[in-house]
């Protein structure tokens, strides 16, 4: 598996994402909006909405530099979503099948 696809569907570049998995499109293109009107990154969205949770305990990430891990830092000093994004979070995401959810199936 190449690196990017570590990335996730949600936040690896649109275009690269194989046709296979293109169910997802439709929910990544909902939840930048999402993302857009609530002021924050992709990126931020997806880890404040872990955040977002009492039973998650920590929100493992991975950073290739110094700045992603100042920005992973910042963002988890923001903390979680607030109610209604994380409301606008629920009702943009239906449930996956597993083989949009676990990279290990994607190139299957």
């Amino acid at each position: 598996m190449a690196d990017d696809d570590m990335q996730g569907l949600l936040l690896m570049p649109e275009e690269r994402i194989r046709p296979g998995l293109s169910a997802i499109i439709p929910v990544r293109r909902a939840l930048e909006k999402v993302a857009r009107e609530a002021g924050c990154t992709m990126a931020e969205l997806c880890m404040r909405y872990a955040l977002s949770y009492p039973a998650v305990a920590s929100v493992l990430t991975g950073v290739d530099t110094p700045e992603q891990m100042r920005e992973n830092l910042r963002v988890a000093a923001v903390g979680p979503l607030p109610a209604a994004v994380l409301e606008r979070v629920r009702a943009c995401v239906p449930v996956l099948p597993e083989s949009l959810v676990r990279p290990a199936l994607w190139g299957r």
